[in-house]
């Protein structure tokens, strides 16, 4: 079974549009009351029930402060973070919109798959492919092809001793000239697989007698002793726009890639750029810089997002809390300040190895469907699996700290459980029912007894669980008739509400109640221990990632995994209602 930190609230399939919001209202929202409209304050006394670490922007490595008056260093959870994290709940419980940052996953990514290989990786052979350069013919592009793939080591040639000293092909270019001309002789090696196939090699030596052949590099990988050469067979092949724009995706458009900025450069100036192709002579099918090349997705993370629904209407979430449509924009009616610790007492200083989302592991991060084939971004029902949250932890976890690289290593220090922190919410002209979307946000509902919020850094350890305790100023009704408001809403929406899929996942993950932490683990790169196998002779897969892919296993939904220490009850008795925090009604003071 596959583990990870993290899990997903699944999408919603209808977004509620608040039918009291039109364009005309909107317009005028700031400056017209509603008839129900009220404006106040809402009181927050957030307190850390697990060690905390929020970022400071000008010193990542220290609690986020300023300095006051007397130069003192006073510590806060920015406005920012906190109205984020409400948020994002809000969005949730009220069936509105996922948020997509357009700038990020609007790019198409690129894959290198090995547990897939028919499928995701360009896997080039004299029976799959060949080799050429790539040139452009006017508004078109042709392959110049070349002969079959040969190899080279360059090892023992004194010309290219320091080689091996040399990460990217741009270096060696850059080394020893780039698309150098040089003479050569081909032969045959016979080798044997670990598995005992016997294999043809296709290599070539030097031999100034030899035929000519251009020196091709390509970046290192461990153990890698040979580079390539290519010989001009005369032949040209016509390629589809389409195959170039997916290899300019992956290389020229990759700004990470530092071989294909060096090719994008050479190409702008007329140069012909070495290249690997899947298909034949009538059709090339794919292209890449390596013999193993990676391939472009078909499908955005953009794409995969996109939910059914009306462009020029706006959600409850845009409507309260504003939004940025282009050059359009609706001002927000709520304002947080932020949470000022009311004291400060540190932990040890911490230090781990953290790593970064990877939206491309389709196992994790897409929607998969039990005993089928896997859905990836190269197919068109592709689909996110929803709102990426982190579980509540019991406790805080042993951190990371890889291997001895300390350039990989995050150094934080922060501040102990226990610390509280106090702010408030400002909002104008919020109807009933907001009112008790943003509340229901806060408290879960008015479970808050039950449910926690976490926030900030290292929350795949457990880190920032936090509890929050509300004061209401200058309302109308009691916390209960406003969660009853939007309660009644949200369920003439869609009926049982709370017992809806993306309200079980959002409170399972949420939930106080003890878990097994072997389920909030990453999966691990190298596992001595790791349960997957393949291959005929027992032959241990010690990646977890691949070893999960070639069992076809997938990240279930966090209510399935979970283990509490009672049964779980429904969120919602159809014959009881009550949404009253039983720790002396914490939810609401008076």
């Amino acid at each position: 079974m596959i583990t990870a930190p993290y899990n997903f609230v699944p999408l919603n399939d209808k977004i509620f549009y608040p039918p009291w919001a039109s364009e005309n209202i909107l317009k005028n929202i700031h400056d017209v009351p509603f008839e129900d409209g009220e404006s106040g304050v809402i009181e927050l006394e957030v307190t850390a029930k697990s060690p905390i670490f929020i970022k400071d922007g000008k010193n990542p490595s220290e609690f986020c402060h300023y300095i006051n008056e007397n130069g003192g260093k006073e510590y806060y959870i920015p406005a920012t973070s906190i109205k984020g994290m409400i948020r994002n709940v809000l969005e949730i419980m009220s069936f509105s919109k996922i948020r997509i940052d357009e700038s990020k996953h609007k790019k198409y990514l690129s894959v290198r798959d090995m547990a897939d290989r028919k499928n995701l990786v360009g896997m080039v052979n004299e029976n799959t492919g060949g080799c050429g350069f790539l040139v452009k013919n006017g508004d078109s592009y042709i392959i110049e092809k070349c002969a079959d793939i040969r190899t080279i080591c360059l090892l023992k040639n004194t010309n290219y001793e320091e080689i091996e000293k040399l990460e990217t092909a741009k270096e060696k270019y850059k080394k020893f000239g780039l698309l150098k001309e040089i003479n050569f002789t081909p032969y045959d090696e016979k080798s044997k697989t670990k598995m005992g196939q016997e294999i043809t090699i296709k290599r070539a030596k030097f031999d100034k007698q030899g035929r000519k052949g251009i020196l091709v590099f390509t970046g290192n990988i461990d153990k890698k002793r040979h580079e390539f050469v290519f010989a001009k067979d005369g032949k040209k092949i016509q390629l589809d726009k389409n195959v170039f724009e997916d290899f300019k995706k992956v290389y020229f458009d990759n700004e990470d890639s530092i071989d294909g900025q060096y090719w994008k450069e050479q190409f702008n100036k007329g140069m012909p750029v070495p290249i690997f192709y899947m298909g034949n002579d009538i059709k090339i099918t794919a292209i890449g810089l390596t013999q193993l090349f990676k391939l472009a997705y078909k499908k955005t993370i953009f794409e995969a997002a996109k939910q059914v629904g009306d462009e020029t209407k706006f959600d409850l979430a845009e409507t309260i809390f504003g939004t940025v449509r282009g050059d359009k924009a609706l001002k927000g009616r709520v304002y947080f300040s932020h949470l000022k610790s009311s004291f400060e007492r540190f932990e040890a200083p911490k230090e781990g190895v953290f790593g970064t989302p990877n939206p491309s592991y389709y196992p994790n991060y897409l929607e998969q469907q039990p005993n089928c084939s896997y859905i990836t971004l190269m197919s068109k029902d592709a689909k996110i699996r929803g709102y990426k949250r982190y579980p509540i932890h019991e406790s805080t976890e042993k951190l990371s700290v890889g291997n001895d690289n300390e350039k990989m290593k995050v150094k934080f220090k922060p501040l102990s459980a226990n610390s509280v922190f106090k702010g408030k919410i400002v909002f104008h002209n919020l109807k009933k029912v907001e009112i008790g979307a943003l509340l229901s946000a806060i408290t879960f509902h008015g479970r808050s007894n039950k449910f926690m919020h976490n926030i900030g850094f290292a929350k795949p350890y457990g880190y920032g669980k936090i509890d929050i305790e509300l004061t209401l100023q200058g309302l109308k009704y009691s916390q209960d008739e406003y969660l009853k408001e939007f309660e009644k809403q949200m369920n003439e929406f869609i009926p049982n509400w709370l017992n809806t899929k993306q309200l079980t996942e959002l409170c399972a993950m949420a939930s106080v109640r003890y878990k097994d932490k072997k389920l909030l683990q990453y999966q691990q790169l190298e596992n001595e221990n790791s349960k997957y196998f393949k291959g005929k002779n027992n032959y241990q897969e010690r990646n977890e990632f691949s070893g999960a892919k070639s069992y076809n296993e997938r990240l279930s939904p966090y209510s399935e995994m979970v283990v509490y220490s009672e049964p779980q009850k429904p969120l919602q008795d159809p014959n009881k209602r009550n949404h009253s925090n039983n720790r002396n009604n914490r939810g609401f003071k008076k």
